[in-house]
């Protein structure tokens, strides 16, 4: 045990043989934002501007909350923070030495808006910000021994914060009654902001078989995925079983901003 945790080690430092999907991923991150930008920009003075509409609460005074909570002190900072932000998350897309500075900035910029806004916001938001702090010292063509540590830490973060989303909603999950029940699914597609027209009207609610299974497929999952991830034999299937999974979800709950957060968090798992 203790010479497969000295290679373990020892490989940290070597280049890492990154897959396609993996190089990808980073990108993915920032894409992310990018498309988030697009869908809320026709809404971005009512969210953060003059114009908003938000509550804007803040937490107990410390240098921490002041700095996270900065645009909900100052709203007029949101000239300068939203195009910043804009311009990182392009600047982010490039694999180059210098990638780390706009990544560090859209981290930033991340958690600024957030704070400032998060009525507006799911946790596909929070989610990708996470990812991006992961993603901020990548830097595949590295050569220096203490960034190719650097990159591993990257990837492997990346891949245990996505796990511990799962396993913490899983453990959530567990502490209730309507998914244990297999009542969750019904309860959520009855509620008109979380479904559709042609759900609430077709009939598939009153099919109780089909909302039970979907209620445990979705709970198993969850509860499988932070071990069956790294177990090769199931990996890929248990991966494209997760993709189909919050296409679903885009589709029916139209939460489209958090689903592709999930999807495009898959890749970092992805050997080939």
């Amino acid at each position: 045990m203790l010479d497969k945790i000295k290679r373990y080690i020892d490989g940290m430092s070597r280049p890492g043989k990154w897959s396609k999907a993996q190089l990808f991923f980073v990108k993915a991150v920032y894409i992310w934002f990018l498309i988030n930008v697009v869908f809320i920009w026709s809404d971005r003075n009512f969210i953060w501007g003059s114009e908003s509409v938000l509550m804007r609460t803040g937490g107990a005074s410390s240098w921490i909350t002041n700095l996270a909570y900065a645009l909900v002190f100052k709203p007029s900072l949101f000239n300068w923070i939203f195009p910043l932000h804009i311009i990182s998350i392009v600047a982010s897309l490039f694999d180059k030495k210098w990638s780390f500075i706009p990544r560090t900035l859209v981290w930033i910029t991340g958690t600024l808006l957030y704070f400032a806004g998060y009525n507006a916001f799911n946790a596909g938001f929070i989610l990708m910000n996470l990812l991006a702090f992961f993603t901020i010292p990548f830097y595949s063509k590295a050569k220096h021994p203490i960034r190719h540590v650097m990159n591993h830490i990257s990837i492997l973060g990346a891949q245990l914060q996505v796990i511990l989303v799962y396993g913490s909603s899983a453990l959530y999950k567990l502490n209730g009654e309507s998914w244990l029940y297999g009542e969750a699914v019904y309860y959520t597609l009855s509620n008109p902001r979380f479904s559709t027209n042609y759900i609430l009207d077709s009939g598939i609610l009153k099919n109780v078989l089909l909302m039970k299974i979907s209620s445990y497929l979705a709970l198993i999952y969850q509860i499988v995925f932070p071990v069956g991830v790294w177990i090769k034999k199931i990996k890929k299937p248990l991966l494209y079983f997760g993709i189909a999974f919050h296409l679903i979800i885009g589709a029916v709950m139209n939460l489209w901003d958090f689903s592709l957060a999930m999807m495009a968090s898959y890749f970092v798992f992805f050997k080939d």
